[in-house]
């Protein structure tokens, strides 16, 4: 769990730091660039989900494809989402669009990370 959702959000969550080093941004607009961070972040532990061991040795190969294929898609489509509320929604506040992203952010990284834990701790 560590190598696979552990590494990625901490370099995330530096990266995320380093990006808050910019003054001409306000904090809800880093706050809806961490979320999209996120999301970006969730696609990459998706298809770590094929290189956990625990998990190769509980599931079938096909399954596990099929499983990150499917989480990957519904993470695609929610930072989609993030992506053209930014755009697009002329109404929107920058709280507004930063609460939506940072929330859709998280979701989309529980999203493999409970598979993950869920189908590695059947023993």
């Amino acid at each position: 769990m560590i190598s696979t959702v552990g590494v990625p959000a901490l370099a995330m969550i530096l990266l995320a730091i380093v990006e808050a080093m910019d003054a001409s941004a306000t904090p809800w607009q880093q706050v809806k660039r961490v979320g999209h961070d996120l999301c970006v972040l969730s696609i990459g532990i998706a298809a770590s989900m094929f290189g956990n061991g625990r998990l190769q040795g509980h599931i079938e190969p096909v399954a596990a494809a099929v499983a990150t294929s499917v989480v990957v898609i519904i993470n695609l489509i929610l930072a989609a989402v993030v992506i053209l509320v930014d755009c697009r929604c002329t109404k929107c506040t920058d709280w507004g669009k930063g609460s939506l992203s940072i929330f859709l952010g998280v979701v989309t990284v529980a999203i493999p990370s409970g598979v993950i834990i869920y189908v590695a701790g059947l023993t």
